[in-house]
């Protein structure tokens, strides 16, 4: 059933044209399983589905990113800062983690 709606997203989407299907890579870590991936479904889906992972400000591998041979990009993942506001009693600053939250932004930008 979500084979179905992956499909029609990626082929049918946008009267027909299709649409980009963004999946993080998910937080499992190293890989453990026999064909070498800790990729969550639906990241090793199909190869149309694009599946982000994460990386530290240093550009490596976080340690909770999943690997995989259907990993497609990568995007800084660990403590970055999603939201900064100055004010004059205070300063405010979300940090985030993980590959979900970056999965989100990277789509933004793309």
């Amino acid at each position: 059933m979500i084979e179905d709606a992956i499909d029609n997203a990626l082929f049918l989407g946008r009267n027909r044209k299709g649409c980009i299907f963004l999946k993080s890579a998910g937080n499992n870590g190293t890989a453990s399983t026999p064909n070498g991936s800790s990729i969550s479904y639906p990241g090793d889906y199909r190869a149309e589905v694009l599946t982000v992972g994460s990386i530290s400000k240093n550009g490596e591998r976080s340690y909770f990113s999943s690997t995989g041979p259907a990993l497609d990009v990568v995007a800084p993942g660990i403590q970055y800062i999603l939201y900064s506001a100055k004010w004059w009693y205070r300063q405010e600053e979300w940090h985030l983690y993980g590959d979900s939250s970056r999965c989100r932004t990277r789509s933004s930008n793309s």
